[in-house]
């Protein structure tokens, strides 16, 4: 007897395809909303480290091999898009992605692994900033642009949906 709840093949196909097609998607718009300027501080987008959050909660469910070159070409895009230090945010989203597919093997993998994947981030752009610009690194807009990562982080979650295990984006990739 077939279960009422079941989908049939071309249903769980195209959930499949379109569910590995959204991760990228969403961090496609966020690239393109971390573009427009904050009314805090012009020089920093309030919504740069969003794409962040996309690809290190996309880098829970997905290979790394498929994850970080998107991550370091949608950084760069923003790179170029914001007039910014090339690489910059390529390199903070591709450790984003990195540092998920980290955390998914974590033991926990809860609040205390995100904080410290935010703070190391936090640190990362402080580090590769104050390199490409040759000052000291901005710790208040770091601050805040990390403090709004943590706040819109539970809505990426709830956008992206990670398993345990390789979910059905990660198996359209294969």
């Amino acid at each position: 007897m077939r279960d009422p709840h079941e989908r049939s093949l071309p249903v769980r196909a195209l959930c499949a395809v379109v569910g590995g097609l959204w991760p990228p998607l969403l961090a496609a718009m966020l690239v393109s909303c971390a573009v427009v300027p904050s009314n805090l501080d012009p020089a920093a987008p309030a919504l740069s480290l969003a794409p962040a959050l996309a690809f290190y909660r996309w880098g829970k469910s997905a290979p790394a091999a498929l994850v970080c070159p998107f991550a370091a070409l949608a950084g760069a895009a923003l790179d170029i898009l914001a007039h910014g230090p090339l690489g910059y945010w390529a390199l903070v989203y591709a450790a984003a992605a990195a540092l998920g597919g980290h955390g998914r093997d974590a033991a926990g993998g809860g609040v205390i692994v995100f904080v410290l994947h935010m703070a190391a981030l936090a640190g990362l752009q402080a580090v590769v900033g104050a390199a490409a610009t040759l000052a000291p690194p901005d710790w208040h807009a770091i601050l805040r642009q990390t403090l709004a990562a943590c706040a819109i982080f539970p809505v990426i979650m709830v956008m992206i949906p990670a398993s345990p295990h390789r979910t059905a984006q990660a198996r359209v990739w294969r």
